[in-house]
């Protein structure tokens, strides 16, 4: 009997064990849950905690930075500005320099002129090898007389040689350059060329700077590709225009442009007058 009450007893034990087992396991296992929630609440407000101030420690210095940035920005642009005006500063003074330069050509091609102002050259003056200089002054003063233009011995202070003899048609000649003793003769040979046009192929050209010699050489050549381009091979037509549009020295040395029933207009910028020539052909 007491076996069979010891087994119960026993029994009763177990089955209060395992009730007590399992009610210690559930309790063991709500508070692993409660403690795994803490660990993992405390671990997340550490590491909020830290991100935060790590956070704020990387906006302070970002901040910082763009403060340095826009500061250091604020400078390169005050710089800079300085560089535009000290450009702009350059590029004025450049400009009154680039405005003086011309103004002092200009001023030292008239001034060159003026010493040239007395001279003209003669193209087509015949050569004999060997020839003296009072040969050539002799040769040129009859030129002048046969062309109706009266010129003394007297009027002429002095010749030269200004260019290599050429022959064209079993004929030698050369350009001889003049330079008058006096105005007034200076002046009537200027207007050889109009009055003996048509006689003879001696021509009296100014004596030019080298300046006004090119410029004239551009215009000229600028009406010569203008008329070929518009008329072609027509020679007849390109003749005729050529009577209308055409570049010249006057007795003064000034350029000058024919430009048909416009007249004449004296040029010293080729720009300007090529613009001219371009309009008249373009009427």
């Amino acid at each position: 009997m007491n076996t069979a009450i010891s087994a119960q007893v026993s029994a009763e034990i177990n089955k209060i064990g395992e009730k007590l087992g399992e009610s210690l396991v559930k309790q063991f296992k709500e508070l692993e849950k409660t403690l795994c929630r803490q660990i993992e609440e405390k671990l997340f407000e550490k590491l909020n905690e830290k991100i935060e101030k790590h956070l704020t420690e990387f906006k302070t210095e970002l901040k910082s930075k763009i403060t340095q940035q826009a500061e250091e920005i604020e400078g390169l642009k005050f710089e800079l500005n300085e560089l535009k005006d000290q450009i702009q500063n350059i590029k004025e003074d450049g400009q009154d320099l680039h405005e003086a330069y011309e103004e002092l050509f200009l001023t030292m091609d008239s001034n060159e002129q003026d010493l040239k102002r007395q001279n003209v050259r003669v193209a087509g003056v015949p050569y004999v090898a060997g020839q003296t200089l009072d040969e050539v002054t002799d040769k040129v003063i009859n030129i002048f007389n046969t062309g109706e233009i009266a010129i003394a011995k007297r009027d002429i202070d002095r010749v030269s040689i200004s260019s290599r003899p050429t022959t064209r048609n079993n004929i030698t000649t050369q350009q001889v350059l003049v330079r008058f003793s006096n105005w007034s003769a200076r002046q009537r040979a200027s207007r050889f060329n109009n009055k003996n046009r048509q006689k003879t192929k001696v021509r009296v050209q100014a004596d030019l700077t080298r300046n006004r010699f090119q410029l004239l050489k551009s215009i000229q050549g600028h009406i010569q590709e203008k008329m070929t381009t518009i008329h072609g091979r027509d020679h007849h037509r390109r003749v005729n225009e050529a009577q209308k549009c055409f570049a010249f020295a006057n007795g003064d040395s000034d350029l000058v442009l024919r430009l048909g029933n416009n007249g004449f207009k004296t040029f010293k910028d080729e720009q300007e007058a090529k613009q001219l020539i371009d309009r008249f052909f373009e009427r």
